[in-house]
């Protein structure tokens, strides 16, 4: 018993002393912004299935940027009301190196010239970047996740950013 109360004793000291905390796995932590994970996706998940609203910006009815705008206001961030003034903030980062949190911007469905969606990033693994967005689409019409490379997203892909 004393032995394993040495090893605990040990073991807590020294990840204390290596900076490790049991707060460092609810964050993901970016050069100059830190967003709290577990109240991301506890509010991304709050918010999937609701219904596609064309200027919603509540639980009664999201549009893309309506969903964003209304989680990152939740995680204590204000954002304007459209797609292409939140994809004219923030820092922009490569594909690859795209983390939960960030924000995926596209053109729009029908005018491929310009921003006209956004979502945010839930999970970046090779060949399985997930992002959850409010979908206009019919065959899923409201708010859902997204595999980006199982869908037709690339071919509207413009940027990602990540907000300071």
């Amino acid at each position: 018993m004393k032995l394993m109360l040495s090893i605990t004793l040990i073991l807590t000291f020294q990840f204390q002393a290596w900076g490790f905390s049991s707060e460092d796995s609810l964050k993901t932590e970016t050069p100059e912004t830190v967003i709290k994970v577990n109240e991301l996706e506890q509010i991304e998940g709050q918010c999937l299935g609701v219904k596609y609203k064309w200027g919603g910006e509540s639980l009664t009815g999201f549009d893309c940027s309506g969903f964003v705008k209304y989680v990152y206001k939740k995680l204590g961030h204000e954002l304007p009301n459209s797609s292409k003034a939140i994809a004219k903030m923030g820092e922009k980062v490569e594909l690859k190196d795209a983390q939960k949190g960030d924000l995926i911007i596209f053109t729009g469905h029908k005018d491929r010239s310009s921003v006209g969606h956004i979502g945010i990033i839930m999970d970046n693994e090779p060949d399985c970047l997930i992002f959850t967005h409010s979908s206009s689409a019919p065959k899923n019409m409201g708010v859902v996740r997204t595999n980006y490379y199982q869908s037709n997203y690339p071919k509207r892909f413009i940027k990602i950013i990540r907000l300071k």
